[in-house]
């Protein structure tokens, strides 16, 4: 049956995409992959008849539309990942997509069921279900539900979890939404929450803002922005940029300063790190929360023309480092830091 595995294989790149990027906030999708990865590890075990043929046929569709599934949440989600950054995005998809986690689960679960059928009669072995849990965690649900269980119901879990941590059940409710689906608790899930809140589970809260300190800390970013010695680090790097928006020209430019100037360079990164901190810090200020955003609206601070300029030369200056002095081999796309793609996505909205 080797002739399915180039097929199964390409029917799930936005399933490993996803459960790669994705499997804190949305640990079906890693479960459903996985899954997949075990049948491709296997294929080539399982006899060639109709009704093996027909199952395997039954498999591919069941993957092809949950990969069309992950396509859409990643398409549609991708925006708000780079704007909200990891945990609180994380948080907010493990509700938020519960139609999604339902879905992944109940394939998951039929692939289980098919894949089973071909354990009887071949010589198939299933490896264990995943235990990169915290130690505490991990002997939790071994002393619990045993080592092999993949799935309890949430009323099973929440009886073995409250006699563990004498806590009480009203409490345990409120993490119902990021661990349970279809009143159901996975391995998968039980990790990704623990991964997130720690073990014990500590149910996420908002954050209580004091107004008038977030108002003078966008103002003092404001103020920092003004002062004479940012203004002389801004400008430094404003003229390094003679061809406005000419990536190729600047990056050649950049790499041969590093190359053949160390001292300026070393001038150059002064300057790019200290700004590069102030938009650092404007990040982490807008991502509290709707109060921020609208503070930050009504002074109209940092604005587009300086947040592209920031984009176009301090990225640059980053790219030049990681790639030429630092020598990452890992793609700059996806090495560099989260402020560009952030601030990029915060403008194209």
């Amino acid at each position: 049956m080797a002739e399915y595995y180039p097929i199964i294989k390409d029917a799930c790149s936005f399933l490993r995409e996803l459960a790669t990027d994705y499997q804190e906030a949305i640990p079906e999708a890693k479960a459903l992959y996985d899954e997949c990865q075990f049948l491709l590890a296997n294929i080539d075990k399982i006899a060639i008849n109709n009704h093996n043929k027909e199952t395997l046929q039954k498999i591919k569709e069941e993957i092809e539309e949950g990969n069309k599934e992950a396509q859409e949440l990643l398409d549609n989600t991708n925006k708000e990942r780079k704007l909200l950054g990891k945990m609180a995005f994380n948080m907010k998809l493990l509700v938020k997509a519960k139609g999604y986690r339902e879905s992944f689960d109940a394939r998951t679960k039929r692939i289980e069921k098919y894949i089973n059928s071909f354990m009887q009669v071949e010589s198939i072995i299933k490896p264990e279900p995943p235990s990169k849990l915290p130690a505490l965690a991990q002997l939790f649900w071994i002393k619990s539900f045993k080592e092999n269980t993949r799935h309890v119901s949430w009323d099973e879990f929440v009886e073995k979890y409250s006699d563990e941590l004498n806590t009480n059940k009203e409490e345990i409710i409120k993490i119902k939404p990021y661990i349970s689906v279809k009143e159901q608790v996975t391995t998968y899930s039980f990790y990704a929450a623990c991964t997130q809140f720690g073990y014990p589970i500590m149910c996420p809260i908002q954050p209580v803002i004091d107004s008038i300190k977030l108002a003078n800390l966008i103002m003092n970013l404001n103020k920092e922005f003004y002062s004479p010695e940012f203004g002389e680090h801004w400008y430094a790097l404003r003229a390094l940029d003679t061809k406005p928006r000419d990536h190729g020209e600047l990056y050649r430019k950049l790499e041969g300063v590093s190359l053949n100037n160390k001292e300026e360079w070393k001038r150059i990164n002064i300057s790019r790190g200290l700004v590069s901190s102030l938009f650092q810090r404007y990040m982490m200020l807008w991502r509290i929360g709707k109060a921020s955003q609208e503070m930050f609206d009504n002074i109209d601070f940092p604005g587009k023309g300086r947040i592209n300029f920031f984009i176009h030369v301090c990225g640059t200056i980053d790219e030049v480092n990681y790639k030429e002095n630092l020598k990452i081999e890992r793609p700059w796309s996806s090495g560099k830091p989260q402020v560009y793609d952030f601030l990029q996505t915060l403008i194209e909205d």
